[in-house]
């Protein structure tokens, strides 16, 4: 048994909808219009609504508009009711993303199917939704409380040697307990910095700084090396060569440069840190003028992504075989990079070969005027 909102206008046809749904075993309710519809929804909890499309004081159009604006109602599978012959009903239905229609008049059985079927994908969607819920609460625990003990204990017990016998210690050791220090908070803020920026661009408060600070800016190539220079002793430790190979001369874009150069930041990280031990490791940057875009490309010779994974990367602890690579971080560069493009009006996206390399696609437009 369901819950099913109807929203009709004519109280025969109403009734008649109400009545094969009943036979079927579900609970129905009934509103004249798409007003007293959304004054419904809160009362009932439909897990399905049926909505005419023709109706006084606000259409079935409208009446949807409004559910799909309510967060807590976006899942509701929504089904239209139209006239025969009112194709461009119809049409306009499947463009707001309804997911469903029915032609009036229609046969019970229709009508019964339709339902069922809508029900029972909104039931597998929210199972599947649960069980990804699930592992990201996992992931969360596991991951996250990781990441944050292995720095902190780096601190902690480097904190606590010089603590005890800094006096006695060489000046190598010393070195080597501050640089260790050094590294664990490094590790700390970074994390703290994408997880305060995940919820900035969320939010919008990311929107709203690049709005304020976005130029014109025809240097490209200078922010590609101030980037490549802050990862060279990462690269240097992990053996992997850089190298850019940007023209000076390229078209100016809208840019937000702290935006920008933490987004290729997290790029150039995840090509060294995805280095091959095997071979001669290298991650190179370089840049093409389109006609109405600049193109740069972040290639590297790593471990490569699998296929059917390429989509997920860019999601927030999404993390790739994190035991055999034996990852640090949780999951959240190339979300904060994927944002921090969006924000710039472009695009970003990967295409990977295993065991061959990645290579990871900024493309941003070109600046107005």
């Amino acid at each position: 048994m369901a819950r099913i909102l109807v929203v009709e206008d004519n109280p025969v046809m109403a009734n008649a909808i109400g009545d094969v749904l009943e036979l079927a075993g579900h609970q129905v309710s009934v509103a004249a219009d798409g007003v007293a519809g959304l004054l419904e929804i809160p009362k009932v909890g439909p897990e399905l609504i049926i909505s005419d499309v023709m109706m006084p004081r606000m259409d079935g159009f409208e009446f949807y508009q409004a559910v799909r604006a309510n967060p807590a109602w976006v899942f509701i599978p929504f089904i239209f009711l139209t006239a025969k012959g009112q194709e461009e009903d119809i049409y306009l239905g499947k463009r707001l993303g309804a997911d469903d229609y029915l032609v009036k008049p229609y046969a019970p059985e229709n009508l019964v199917a339709t339902v069922e079927s809508k029900l029972a994908r909104a039931r597998a969607l929210s199972q599947a939704a649960g069980a990804e819920m699930e592992n990201m609460k996992r992931t969360i625990t596991q991951v996250i409380g990781h990441e944050l003990r292995t720095p902190l204990t780096w601190i902690q017990g480097y904190a606590e040697l010089l603590l005890g016998g800094v006096g006695s210690m060489t000046p190598e050791e010393l070195h080597l307990s501050l640089q260790s220090i050094k590294t664990g908070s490094d590790r700390l803020a970074q994390l703290i910095e994408d997880a305060v920026m995940v919820v900035m661009l969320d939010a919008g408060q990311a929107q709203e700084e690049f709005d304020l600070v976005a130029r014109v800016d025809r240097d490209i190539a200078v922010h590609v090396r101030q980037a490549l220079d802050r990862v060279r002793s990462r690269a240097t430790q992990r053996h992997v060569q850089l190298e850019a190979r940007v023209p000076e001369a390229l078209s100016p874009v809208l840019l937000a440069p702290r935006f920008f150069s933490e987004a290729l930041l997290h790029i150039l990280d995840n090509g060294i840190k995805f280095a091959r031990s095997d071979v001669e490791s290298w991650v190179i940057v370089t840049a093409e003028d389109h006609e109405t875009e600049v193109e740069i490309v972040v290639s590297d010779n790593g471990v490569g992504i699998p296929a059917d994974q390429l989509e997920r990367i860019f999601n927030p602890l999404v993390q790739i075989d994190r035991p055999r690579l034996e990852q640090q971080g949780v999951g959240l560069g190339l979300t904060v990079a994927h944002g921090l493009i969006q924000l710039h009006g472009g695009r970003l996206w990967a295409e990977s070969q295993l065991n061959e390399g990645t290579q990871v696609h900024i493309v941003l437009p070109h600046a107005k005027g």
